[in-house]
């Protein structure tokens, strides 16, 4: 459908904050900025939405975010050379915190926005994801406690664990993996038996505005009082979406990762692991 011919939910610019991988270092930084700033705003304005890309810049262990918070947080971080939960993992939290402050600042001066995105900087947006957004957000319009939905798992996709369409939009409790490691319908084995199934590849929240403050806090209470984890893994987790905080997308239909020739490169934390 073209501009003007679909009826929208909310009127308004919904601004998508990437956390980003430092330029200088990531030899994807300028195809990831061209999906950011030319494909995903047209994708959006085809479907009647304005999107406001918003660019987090990278945070990296060279930098002095990571030197003040490595002297805040001490012991809590994680600091190895492995890429999947070391230091660029952490660098990829210490972002999101900054686009959650930079959410915030933009909201209390405008007060215009009723959600915002906060994705990782490889999120690619499909046809028909206005479909899948609108359903997310007529659901959490009624969970009035719930204060945001992560919108994809690639986890959830390759266990199996997708619901079908006429099915709820979102999860009413965070799904788990089996209990005992068993290959799924797609062929693939859960990695944490029994654990909440993590928002992953790319890792995509939807947040509501008027939850920002508490969400911002409930966040830094996290980072202060436990050992560090992915943000996947994080954010499915207690206090998170174990609690009925967020709730997950019931099935993938809003985004993918910015295809790429090499494998390794769809995931922001490989290439973030690369730039440190």
């Amino acid at each position: 459908l073209l501009h003007g011919q679909h009826q929208k939910l909310f009127d308004c610019v919904l601004s998508i904050y990437y956390m980003n991988i430092d330029s200088s270092k990531s030899s994807l930084s300028a195809r990831r900025r061209m999906f950011q700033e030319d494909f995903n705003p047209c994708v959006a304005w085809a479907r009647g939405y304005q999107l406001a890309p918003c660019r987090v810049s990278a945070v990296t262990p060279h930098c002095d975010a990571w030197a003040e918070a490595y002297e805040e947080f001490g012991s809590l971080v994680m600091e190895s050379q492995d890429s999947s939960n070391g230091a660029a993992a952490s660098c990829i939290l210490l972002s999101f915190r900054e686009a959650l402050q930079r959410a915030k600042e933009s909201f209390l001066a405008h007060r215009q926005e009723e959600f915002v995105l906060v994705t990782e900087d490889d999120m690619c947006l499909q046809q028909g994801f206005d479909l899948h957004l609108e359903a997310v957000i007529k659901e959490l319009r009624v969970a009035k406690s719930v204060m945001g939905a992560c919108l994809h798992s690639l986890s959830l996709e390759e266990n199996g664990l997708s619901l079908p369409e006429g099915c709820p939009a979102l999860f009413e409790e965070w799904p788990r993996y089996p209990p005992k490691p068993s290959k799924a319908k797609g062929g693939h084995i859960a990695n944490w038996p029994g654990h909440a199934v993590i928002p992953d590849q790319p890792l995509v929240l939807l947040l509501k505005t008027e939850h920002l403050q508490e969400f911002s806090k409930l966040f830094e209470r996290r980072l202060c009082q436990g050992s560090w984890s992915p943000l996947d893994w994080l954010l499915a987790h207690a206090p998170f979406g174990e609690d009925d905080v967020l709730r997950l997308a019931a099935r993938n239909g809003f985004c993918r990762c910015i295809p790429s020739w090499d494998a390794k490169s769809s995931s922001a934390r490989h290439e973030q692991h690369r730039a440190t």
